[in-house]
C-alpha cells in the first residue's frame, strides 16, 4: 500500500531561499550561466525525497498573470522588487529539472501559488491524506491542522517539521487565528496595509481580547482600550480588505486527481544530461538516479625488492606508467611519502608502502630511479605536479611527464570549479571512486597513514588506475576540439616547471614584516578613532551592518541600496562614490584596505614559512582561470596591490638568499601588443614599432594634439581606455574611474572608436564569431565558451561580450609567458646553473641569481622572453636586479 501522504513545494518561494543562499558567493557553470537557484532548489528536492519518501508530490508555482488580489486593491505586491536577472535566467532551467524530476508543476491564471496549495491541501485531507507544505511562509501556517504540517528549510538545507504547537511558540498565535493576525499587522513584502501602529505584540493581545476581526470589526469595544479601539474604528475598511488579502482561496476547483500526484522516479537520462550541462557533478552520484558503477581494479601490495624489479622490468618493456603518490600532507614540500601506486593496466595496480616495505625506502628509490628520470618512458597520472615534488623530496627528477588528466579536462572545458579525480570518474565513466575524505579526516588528526592497508591498497588502486581509464576519453576529445598541440607543447611541458617554482619557494624578510605590522597597527588605531571622532560613538568597524547604520541611519549620507535583509549595504563601490564628499567614508575604506593588507600578507606571510625549508611555497595552479592565466595560493601572490607604496613595502619582504639577488623581467604592455596584433590597427602598430609610449600617442589622436602638449590628466584617461576597452568597459565604469560624468565618458570612448575604427571593428567581428561559433580563442588555440553570448537577458549578454573580447587578448598573454617559461627552464641551467626561476605574478618573471651573473643573466632573460613568440609589434621586457623583489621590480 502506498501511504497517503502529499508533499505540496511552494516552487517559487523555495527557489528564491536558494537563490539568497548563494548571494555572497554565486555559482555559475563552467560556460558562465548563473546556477545558484538551480543548486540550491536541486538540493532541496533530493534531500526531500531521500528523507520523506513523498508518495504523493507537486511543486505549486505563481503564475505570472494578475490574480483576484490585484483587482481586489491595486497596491497588492506593488512595492516588490522584480525577479533578480541572474535568476530570471534560470527559471526556465528549474522548469526543466521539475520536469526531469517527473514531478508534475501545477499553476493556474488568477490564482497565486498560496491559494493552490490551500486548495490542494483540503482536497487531499478531505480524502484521508497527510500533508506536508513545503514551505517557510506565514502565510500557509493558516493550513497547518491535524493533517497538515510545514516542512520548512533552515539556513543549512534541511528541513524542520512546524505542526500547530510550533506556530503558536513562533507567531503567538494558533493556525486558526494566522490569518487575522496577518491582517492586523500587515505585510510589507505583499503591501497588505494591516492596521497603521499595530504590531506582532499588540495584535496578540488585540486577538486574546477580541476573539476575532469579525468580532472586533462588529464591536471594537470589545477591546477595552480606547487608543486600539480608536485604531479599529479608524482603519476598519483596511483591516477589511488585509483580511481578505490574507485569507487563502480554499474553494477552487484545481481539475486534478490526487492519484496524478503519485510520484514516480525521475528520468535519469534527462537528470544526468542536465546535471552535466550545469556542472552539479556530485548529484550524478545521488542513489535516485541508479548506483554508479563502483571502479575496483585489482590491486597488488608489493614488499619485497624482486618484486619492485620485475615491476622495474616490465615498465621498461611498455614504455609508460601510471603514477600516484600517498603521502601525509597536501603541501608538497611538507609531505611525507607513505606510499605510491604504479600501474600499466586500467584495471590492475602495484602498491608500494613504505612502511611495509622489507628493505629501506632509498633502495626502494634507487631501484626506480632509473624509469621516473628516463624522459622516453611516459608518466600519466592526475596533479602530476604534486608527485613531481615529492619525488624531488627524495632526490628524484620526474622526466617524461606526458599526460595529466586534470590539466586535460580543464583545456577541454576551462570554466569548471574543480577538476579532482572522483568528478572526472562519474562525468566521463560514470563509475564511482572511494571519496578521499571518507578515508582521511585532517580536523580528527587521521592522515593517511592511518589507514589500514588493505583500505589504503585499494584506494591506492582505484586512484592509480583511473587516469588510463580517463586518458583515451580525453585525449580523443582534445584531438577533436584541435587542443592536442596546445597540451603537449604548452601545458603538459609547464608542469615541471610549475613544480620547480613551488618546489624552490621563495624568502622572507619576516623582521622587516613584524616591523610593518606593528606599523599597520597604530595605523588602524588612528584610523579607529578618527572615525569614531566623527560618528560620535564607537562602532565594530568590521560589521557591515553597524557601518551602514552609523552612515546613512545616523549620519543620513545618501544611501544607494539595501541588502536582502534590509540592512544597508557597505560595498565598496558604494563608499567609494561617497568618499570624495564624506572624509568618514574615505577613512573606512583606508582602514578596510590597511586590514586587509595586514591579515592577507603582513602578518599571515611569516606563518606561512615551511620550517624545514625557510620558505614559503605559494601554488601556481594550471587549472583554476577560465583565460588560461595562472593563479596562485597560500599566499596569493597575484592580489598584492600593484605600483602603490604599501605594495612596493610588501615586496620588500620577498628577498633573496646571501650572496644572491633577484631577477626581474616584465613584459610592458603585453595586452595592448597583442590587440595591436589581433586588430592590425595601424596606429598603434606604428606606435609600437617605434617604441613610442602608447598612452600619449594615443591621448594625442583622441584630443587632436601633439604628443608633446598631451598633459598627465590626458594620458591617465588614455591609459584608462587603453586597457579598459580589453574588459569590455562602458561609459559607466569609465566615468567613475575618471571622475566625469557619463556623457563626457561616453564622448571619450566614440573619439576613441573614431580615431581607432580597426579596433572597433576587431571587437565587433570577435562578438560575431563568438556568437555563430559559441568561444573565442586564443593565436595559440586555446578556446574559452561563451553560451550566454545569445541570451536574451541584457546583462548576461553582454557580460559574454566582454569575455568574448577580453579572453583572446588575456588568454594570448597567457600562452606567451607559459612559453617563455618553458623555454627558459629548459635552458637556464646550461646558461646559468646557479639561477632559478621563483615567481610568475601576471606578466613577470622573477628569478634568483647570483649577483656576478645577475646582469649577463637578466639580459638572457630578456632576450628569451622577448623572443618567445612573434607579433607584428616587438614584445618588450622590463629587466630589473635587486635584493629584494620591490627593488628588482
Amino acid at each position: 500500500m502506498i501511504e497517503k501522504k502529499l508533499y505540496l513545494v511552494d516552487g517559487h518561494a523555495l527557489v528564491y531561499r536558494a537563490y539568497y543562499a548563494f548571494v555572497r558567493n554565486p555559482l555559475t557553470n563552467s560556460k558562465g550561466l548563473p546556477t545558484s537557484a538551480i543548486f540550491g532548489f536541486t538540493n532541496y528536492l533530493l534531500r526531500l525525497i531521500e528523507n520523506y519518501s513523498c508518495p504523493y508530490l507537486a511543486v505549486v508555482m505563481d503564475s505570472s498573470v494578475p490574480t483576484f488580489r490585484h483587482e481586489m486593491y491595486e497596491q497588492y505586491k506593488a512595492h516588490r522588487e522584480e525577479m533578480p536577472d541572474d535568476l530570471k535566467i534560470q527559471m526556465p532551467l528549474i522548469r526543466d529539472l521539475i520536469s526531469a524530476f517527473n514531478i508534475p508543476i501545477i499553476k493556474k491564471d488568477g490564482l497565486e501559488a498560496d491559494d493552490l496549495i490551500a486548495c490542494l491541501t483540503n482536497k487531499a485531507a478531505n480524502n484521508g491524506f497527510e500533508v506536508y507544505l513545503v514551505t517557510k511562509d506565514k502565510d500557509l501556517m493558516q493550513l497547518i491542522g491535524p493533517k497538515v504540517k510545514m516542512l520548512a528549510p533552515d539556513g543549512t538545507g534541511t528541513l524542520q517539521i512546524i505542526n500547530t504547537e510550533d506556530v503558536v511558540k513562533k507567531m503567538g498565535v494558533g493556525p486558526e487565528k494566522i490569518v487575522d493576525y496577518l491582517a492586523l499587522i500587515g505585510d510589507a513584502s505583499d503591501n497588505i496595509p494591516g492596521v497603521p501602529g499595530v504590531g506582532p505584540k499588540t495584535a496578540i493581545k488585540i486577538l486574546e481580547s477580541g476573539g476575532s476581526v469579525e468580532n472586533i470589526l462588529r464591536d471594537s469595544s470589545v477591546l477595552q482600550n480606547p487608543k486600539l479601539i480608536q485604531k479599529i474604528n479608524e482603519n476598519k475598511e483596511l483591516l477589511k480588505i488585509s483580511k481578505d488579502l490574507a485569507t487563502l482561496k480554499c474553494d477552487v476547483d484545481v481539475m486534478l486527481e490526487l492519484d496524478d500526484l503519485l510520484r514516480v522516479n525521475p528520468d535519469r537520462e534527462k537528470c544526468i544530461a542536465l546535471f552535466k550541462e550545469l556542472d552539479f557533478i556530485s548529484f550524478l552520484r545521488h542513489p535516485l538516479f541508479g548506483e554508479s558503477k563502483k571502479f575496483q581494479p585489482k590491486v597488488n601490495i608489493i614488499t619485497e625488492v624482486n618484486q619492485i624489479r620485475e615491476i622495474v622490468n616490465t615498465i621498461k618493456k611498455t614504455g609508460f606508467m601510471c603514477i600516484d603518490t600517498q603521502t601525509t600532507n597536501l603541501l608538497p614540500r611538507a609531505a611525507d611519502l607513505i606510499g605510491f601506486t604504479i600501474a600499466i593496466d586500467p584495471n590492475e595496480a602495484f602498491y608500494i608502502p613504505i612502511g611495509y616495505l622489507h628493505c629501506d625506502l632509498k633502495s626502494v628509490i634507487n631501484i626506480f630511479n632509473e624509469i621516473l628520470q628516463d624522459p622516453s618512458i611516459k608518466k600519466i597520472g592526475q596533479n602530476l605536479k604534486y608527485d613531481y615534488q615529492i619525488f624531488k623530496n627524495e632526490g628524484v627528477c620526474l622526466k617524461g611527464i606526458t599526460f595529466d588528466t586534470m590539466i586535460a579536462a580543464y583545456l577541454l572545458d576551462p570554466g569548471k570549479r574543480t577538476y579532482d579525480l572522483d568528478v572526472l570518474a562519474t562525468e566521463w565513466l560514470e563509475i564511482e571512486i572511494t571519496p578521499f575524505n571518507e578515508l582521511v579526516d585532517e580536523k580528527k588528526g587521521r592522515t593517511f597513514s592511518d589507514i589500514p592497508l588493505d583500505k589504503a591498497a585499494e584506494y591506492a588502486a582505484e586512484i592509480g588506475c583511473l587516469p588510463l581509464l580517463l586518458m583515451n576519453n580525453l585525449e580523443n576529445e582534445l584531438v577533436k576540439q584541435n587542443c592536442m598541440k596546445l597540451f603537449n607543447e604548452i601545458e603538459m611541458p609547464l608542469v615541471s616547471v610549475l613544480a620547480e617554482l613551488e618546489w624552490h619557494g621563495m624568502l622572507i624578510d619576516t623582521n622587516l614584516l613584524n616591523q610593518l605590522s606593528e606599523e599597520y597597527k597604530v595605523t588602524l588605531e588612528k584610523l579607529s578613532e578618527e572615525i569614531f571622532q566623527i560618528a560620535g560613538e564607537q562602532i565594530n568597524l568590521n560589521s557591515p551592518k553597524q557601518i551602514g547604520e552609523i552612515l546613512f541611519d545616523k549620519l543620513n549620507l545618501p544611501a544607494a541600496k539595501k541588502t536582502k535583509n534590509g540592512a544597508h549595504s557597505t560595498s565598496v563601490d558604494i563608499l567609494e562614490k561617497l568618499a570624495p564628499d564624506y572624509p568618514i567614508v574615505q577613512k573606512i575604506l583606508d582602514y578596510r584596505e590597511s586590514q586587509k593588507l595586514l591579515s592577507t600578507y603582513i602578518d599571515a606571510l611569516p606563518q606561512q614559512i615551511l620550517p624545514k625549508s625557510g620558505r614559503v611555497h605559494s601554488s601556481f595552479n594550471q587549472t583554476v582561470t577560465a583565460t588560461g592565466r595562472l593563479s596562485s595560493t597560500n599566499p596569493n601572490l597575484q592580489n598584492i596591490p600593484v605600483r602603490t607604496d604599501t605594495s612596493k613595502r610588501i615586496r620588500q619582504a620577498f628577498i633573496a638568499e646571501k650572496g644572491k639577488v633577484l631577477v626581474s623581467a616584465d613584459y610592458s604592455q603585453i595586452e595592448l601588443r597583442i590587440l595591436a596584433h589581433l586588430s592590425e590597427d595601424p596606429f598603434l602598430i606604428q606606435a609600437f614599432v617605434n617604441d613610442q609610449d602608447i598612452h600619449t600617442q594615443t591621448a594625442s589622436a583622441i584630443y587632436g594634439v601633439f604628443p608633446e602638449m598631451v598633459t598627465s590628466e590626458m594620458r591617465r584617461a588614455a591609459k584608462t581606455i587603453n586597457f579598459g576597452l580589453m574588459y569590455g568597459m562602458g561609459p559607466i565604469n569609465l566615468s567613475r574611474q575618471l571622475g566625469i560624468s557619463f556623457a563626457e565618458a561616453k564622448s571619450f570612448i566614440d573619439k576613441y572608436f573614431e580615431q581607432f575604427p580597426t579596433i572597433k571593428k576587431f571587437m565587433e567581428s570577435t562578438i560575431s564569431k563568438a556568437r555563430e561559433l559559441g568561444f573565442t580563442e586564443t593565436l595559440l588555440g586555446r578556446k574559452r565558451f561563451h553560451p550566454e553570448i545569445n541570451s536574451k537577458n541584457r546583462t548576461i549578454r553582454e557580460a559574454a561580450e566582454r569575455m568574448a573580447i577580453n579572453t583572446p587578448v588575456q588568454g594570448t598573454a597567457a600562452d606567451i609567458i607559459k612559453i617563455a617559461m618553458i623555454q627558459i627552464n629548459n635552458q637556464i641551467n646550461d646558461f646559468c646553473d646557479n639561477a632559478r626561476m621563483l615567481l610568475q605574478v601576471h606578466d613577470e618573471l622573477v628569478f634568483e641569481a647570483t649577483e656576478d651573473h645577475a646582469e649577463k643573466f637578466c639580459s638572457w632573460v630578456v632576450n628569451k622572453m622577448c623572443n618567445a613568440y612573434k607579433l607584428i609589434v616587438p614584445l618588450k621586457v622590463d629587466g630589473g636586479i635587486g635584493s629584494n623583489w620591490s627593488e628588482a621590480h
